[in-house]
């Protein structure tokens, strides 16, 4: 199928482009089987755009009215942003068939139609080296696992053993592969225990995996207890999180999951640190506090009585909580700790990727943090697809479970702002990027689908676009200083608060502060040229020295 099928018109002409914080403008409007291209006639004013690109895939939702006068279209995008394309009084068909068009193109359901296999970079292509960016030996090197107690598993290089996980995995050194295999069958989805961190002076890490299929039988697995055994140094306890409430946990055992049965793992201490699992609980929060965000009707008292109600602030409290929680495990109580809820590529991927965050400095690294991406998110098999309501994938499970995350790290960087690289304008482009995207990074829900996507090959990776000096100059935080100091946040109530920066930044104009960064690099150029003019006069000063100290020492000479 061609994409231009389902155009059914390709331009309207004396359209006005309506948006929040900008001046109406008139324009014509193109349709592509991926944009709405909007161009200025008369060209836009200073704050605005001559050309505003809107891709399709970026709509969640569109409204018409065809009888108001004039003929409106209403666009909701999923960056929060929205904008009312106003056409003419007496072409109310032509906003009907743009209103069509636009719906049957954001329900394409092949990925292979999606932009990122038809968006060509100004660079080439080869020299894109985002898709080499984690290497997972490096990886086992560089947390410094030992080799006598770690290896890199490829039992499951065909993704027989586990669909959702990468081709290879980190595993205990004593467990073979036949045994992982077994260990497998005893977990949702295959998703048996592997190693997210390894923490080399206390010994300890961080594992992540399914629920275990215990049932109602009470069922076992010898395999899977040995996993978890040879994961703890000997004499050692470890900690199983399970990241659901005790209620909902024992529940599952109906549905033939549950919880590990402490007696066959007695090296084991099983606690919950509940955080939200259900996914329409998550967007509808996120939902209400996006809506409480456009609400100009309501007073101060009113708007902060929606933002509570919202919820969306408790959700971050509660990660981070579980993500402090796993950080003292590993780091004041030297223990290991395997996360788990029902699936393993929600909350466990949550609460590993930040507990690392807060554990290891080179994840607060704009490459580390890039890695971090790579290795917990994209190879461990977080449905991006899915969640994130991209072209191709299922739409009824949606969740902000990433933009959660990313939240977290932004409540992090307030209350330590020099201790990352980058800064939230970074955060913000990875949300941007992983609902809707010209590059492939994000793309789809786990390893399995990108490589019979051949994803590598066909799209651009975000990772490059990143590295451009133009982009890196914006994402960079200008006051980072590198201390190895593990980081201890404040989950107290008055210490969290709404990223304004994120939600509000299509409704407000930037609060006050926000844009230091700035500031701060002209004050940094400014010392650096400054710096580079001193230590010229300094150059230069020496060599009237030396030539001073020459020509005295040539006149003694003649003198003599």
């Amino acid at each position: 199928m061609e994409l231009s099928e389902l155009l059914e018109i390709c331009v309207a002409k004396n359209v006005v482009l309506r948006r929040k914080k900008h001046h109406d403008i008139e324009g014509d409007l193109c349709l592509t089987g991926h944009q709405l291209i909007f161009s200025s006639r008369s060209g836009a004013s200073e704050e605005d755009d001559d050309v505003v690109e809107v891709l399709h895939s970026s709509i969640c939702q569109t409204v018409q009215k065809s009888s108001s006068s004039p003929p409106s279209l209403y666009l909701k995008l999923k960056d929060f942003s929205s904008m009312t394309l106003l056409f003419p009084a007496a072409e109310s068909q032509e906003m009907q068939k743009v209103a069509g068009s636009v719906e049957k193109l954001t329900a394409v359901n092949d990925p292979k139609l999606g932009y990122p296999f038809f968006y060509h970079p100004r660079f080439d292509k080869a020299h894109d080296y985002g898709w080499s960016i984690f290497n997972i030996e490096e990886e086992i090197n560089r947390m410094g696992c030992p080799p006598n107690k770690w290896r890199i598993s490829s039992v499951n290089a065909d993704y027989s053993v586990c669909s959702t996980y990468s081709a290879r995995c980190i595993v205990p050194m004593d467990i073979d592969d036949e045994t992982l295999n077994k260990a497998s069958r005893f977990r949702r989805g295959g998703r048996f225990p592997v190693l997210s961190y390894y923490h080399p002076s206390k010994e300890t890490a961080i594992l992540s995996s399914g629920e275990p299929l215990v049932g109602t039988g009470n069922r076992r697995s010898k395999e899977d207890e040995r996993l978890l055994k040879a994961s703890l140094i000997t004499g050692k306890r470890g900690f199983i999180i399970d990241l659901r409430s005790i209620s909902h946990a024992q529940q599952r055992r109906t549905r033939g999951g549950g919880v590990e049965i402490e007696a066959h793992y007695p090296h084991w201490r099983r606690v919950n640190c509940a955080i939200e699992h259900r996914l329409s609980v998550l967007q509808d929060n996120l939902l209400k506090l996006t809506d409480s965000s456009s609400d100009r009707n309501v007073g101060s008292s009113g708007w902060l009585s929606k933002l509570e109600s919202s919820g969306w602030l408790t959700h971050v409290t509660r990660v981070l909580t579980a993500a402090c929680t796993t950080a003292q495990c590993v780091e004041r109580d030297g223990s290991s700790v395997l996360l788990h809820d029902t699936y393993g590529f929600d909350g466990p991927v949550q609460i590993a990727s930040l507990a690392q965050i807060l554990l290891d400095p080179f994840c607060r690294t704009l490459n580390g943090f890039k890695v971090l991406i790579e290795r917990e998110w994209i190879s461990s098999g977080h449905p991006f697809g899915d969640r994130c309501g991209q072209v191709g994938f299922l739409r009824g499970v949606q969740a902000p479970v990433f933009l959660l995350f990313l939240d977290c790290v932004w409540q992090v960087i307030q209350q330590f702002p020099i201790a990352f690289e980058f800064n939230e304008v970074f955060l913000q482009l990875l949300f941007e990027n992983s609902s809707s995207s010209c590059y492939g990074t994000f793309l789809g829900n786990n390893e399995l689908q990108r490589s019979e996507l051949d994803i590598s090959r066909h799209c651009v990776s975000l990772w490059a676009h990143v590295a451009e000096p133009s982009v890196a100059e914006t994402i960079t935080n200008p006051l980072y200083e590198s201390h190895a100091s593990v980081l201890w946040p404040s989950v107290a109530p008055q210490s969290i608060s709404l990223w304004s920066g994120l939600y509000l930044r299509w409704e407000v104009g930037p609060v006050p502060g926000t844009d230091y960064d700035e500031e701060v690099r002209r004050v940094f150029t400014k010392h650096e040229q400054m710096r580079h003019s001193l230590e010229s006069k300094k150059h230069e000063l020496q060599q009237l020295r030396d030539e001073m100290q020459q020509k005295l020492a040539n006149g003694v000479d003649g003198v003599e």
